[in-house]
């Protein structure tokens, strides 16, 4: 029962320049601790912090180049405590250049962030046992895969550059990329902007992609590695980390508008910068689908980063084994005159974290259980 309201206004001039202005305001179901239920205190721990969000965007796009810059400022209106989130102001700034040079295009990004506050008002109890994690209302741009672990939310600098490559007569197209950050210390609940030490990120990634002449066939590959160091490390943790990632993707059309899609990922996470346990992640998926009118997914996914889910479903226990996760995703686009309404149905048994499926990319829990989201377009 937060209260979130947004609005953005752009003005398109021709096709080369776009200016636009926005602006979003965040504030806590309670800003008064007597206001509180005891009996939902687990979910409205403490009266939280309002945000007040806004900014201007421009881009330019002349032949092959494109600029876009963004400007943003934020205010925080702390209702909680003195040593919490501090009533100053963060603001952020992001630039993006690229120039399409066929079959070569360059592109640079670049991001600094000051106190930008992306957490929702509720960040639980550090007091008590229970450490209630943050609840965070959207991830702030990092340059990095989406699927990065950040505990830095609000200090940041840094920028990327990709190239890619297109080779017409043999079809494959290569991207390189090169991400360099600096996290300078982030939001620390109940305290102040502390709780990551100073610390440099390098996170160059290959891709490849490949169409198989006439045939429909694509496949693409991709492997990276993350080194992160820091001269301030934590008492008795070493000052730099790691992280390797591979990924393999296959889309092999069967006959008319029927396709089988592929995927397996693996991870290993050994960052004792940002993350405190060393773990394992691997996913890896099989998909029909039918020309975008019907899709069905099932998914398995492995992390042994904790003790695993109970994985229960009200009192009935799942026959998975702990750390493994199944869950399914089906998509249905009816035909007229419903064209622009989409279902789409996933249940099972996830790990938590950010994820994308179907191109849509959020933050989710671990969870058992099913969801379903229409969503009409008009």
């Amino acid at each position: 029962m937060d209260r979130i309201v947004g609005a953005r206004a752009e003005w398109q001039i021709r096709d080369a320049l776009s200016l636009g202005v926005h602006g979003v305001m965040m504030r806590p179901r309670y800003v008064d601790e007597l206001d509180i239920d005891p009996d939902r205190l687990f979910i409205d721990q403490g009266t939280g912090v309002a945000v007040k969000s806004g900014g201007a965007t421009a881009q330019l796009n002349v032949g092959g180049l494109q600029l876009y810059v963004e400007g943003d400022a934020q205010t925080h209106d702390n209702y909680r405590s003195s040593t919490d989130v501090m009533n100053e102001s963060g603001y952020a700034v992001y630039g993006e250049v690229s120039y399409d040079l066929s079959p070569f295009m360059v592109k640079g990004e670049g991001l600094f962030y000051r106190r930008w506050l992306m957490d929702g008002p509720y960040r639980g109890s550090y007091a008590t046992t229970t450490g209630n994690p943050a609840i965070p209302y959207n991830n702030m741009p990092t340059l990095e895969p989406v699927w990065m672990t950040i505990n830095s939310r609000g200090n940041a600098e840094g920028g990327r550059v990709t190239g890619d490559l297109f080779l017409k007569r043999s079809k494959t197209q290569l991207t390189l990329t090169e991400t360099t950050l600096f996290y300078e210390g982030g939001l620390l609940p109940m305290g102040a902007w502390l709780d990551h030490p100073p610390t440099l990120i390098t996170h160059p990634i290959l891709k490849v992609r490949q169409a198989f002449g006439g045939s429909g066939v694509n496949a693409s590959a991709d492997g990276g590695f993350r080194y992160e160091h820091t001269d301030e490390p934590v008492t008795g943790e070493p000052g730099n980390g790691r992280l390797w990632h591979v990924s393999v993707d296959l889309s092999v059309p069967i006959s008319g508008p029927h396709s089988v899609e592929a995927k397996f990922e693996l991870r290993r996470h050994d960052l004792d910068v940002s993350e405190s346990v060393p773990h394992w992640v691997t996913l890896a998926s099989l998909g029909y689908d039918m020309s975008g009118a019907f899709g069905v997914t099932l998914v398995h996914e492995y992390s042994d980063e904790t003790g695993g889910n109970d994985l229960k479903f009200g009192d009935w226990d799942l026959p998975l084994p702990r750390q493994h996760y199944i869950w399914a995703l089906v998509n249905y686009h009816p035909p007229k005159p419903l064209e622009d309404l989409t279902l789409r149905l996933l249940a099972g048994a996830q790990r938590g974290g950010i994820k994308c499926a179907g191109g849509i990319c959020r933050l989710y829990p671990d969870s058992v259980g099913a969801r379903l989201e229409a969503v009409y377009r008009f």
